[in-house]
């Protein structure tokens, strides 16, 4: 069996799926962004995996950077490039991801380049100067103190 994963990332929380040659999902899930809870749940699927996506959004390189260290096969999607069939009557985060990961198994996901995070130099350099994943591999919060965003008041902590 082979199996396809797929992480819709956000500031404080990514959606992952993974599913099957058949588009069948084995797991959806809501995580916090900590690299510790994404390794735990990929980790049954490590033999089968032939990939891991992950939208290229304004914080995607915490996550990215973490799973490859844990020797994850990685998939950096340009999200410009990624369209969805016009007429859709739903898209939420579970769609999202699971989409990212039916288009890899059909082998037409849109990706990046992945430059080695320790001499990528504007990487780097955004890593030194604005607030990144701690030492721990925690994703830190990026909002003012005390403020929520709308929807977000049940997340997992």
């Amino acid at each position: 069996m082979q199996t396809y994963a797929a992480i819709d990332l956000h500031s404080n929380n990514g959606v992952l799926t993974v599913i099957d040659e058949n588009d069948r999902v084995l797991k959806q899930k809501k995580l916090a962004n900590k690299l510790e809870l994404f390794v735990a749940e990929l980790e049954p699927f490590r033999t089968t995996l032939q990939g891991v996506a992950v939208e290229s959004t304004f914080n995607w390189y915490w996550l990215v950077d973490g799973l490859l260290k844990h020797k994850f096969p990685m998939m950096l999607v340009n999200t410009a490039a990624t369209q969805q069939y016009e007429g859709l009557k739903h898209s939420d985060d579970d769609y999202d991801s699971w989409w990212m990961a039916h288009m890899m198994r059909l082998g037409i996901l849109p990706t990046g380049h992945i430059s080695p995070g320790a001499t990528s130099g504007p990487r780097s350099a955004a890593k030194a100067s604005e607030p990144g994943p701690a030492a721990d591999g925690q994703h830190p919060e990026r909002s003012e103190p005390g403020a929520k965003e709308p929807g977000n008041e049940n997340l997992i902590e």
